[in-house]
């Protein structure tokens, strides 16, 4: 679960909608 939560982040910071390495916390 840790590894895939890691991906997920990595993929969200290299989504367009992501900005300038936005980084969204829960």
């Amino acid at each position: 679960i840790k590894g895939g939560w890691m991906a997920l982040k990595r993929l969200l910071r290299c989504h367009p909608w992501g900005g300038h390495g936005y980084d969204p916390v829960p």
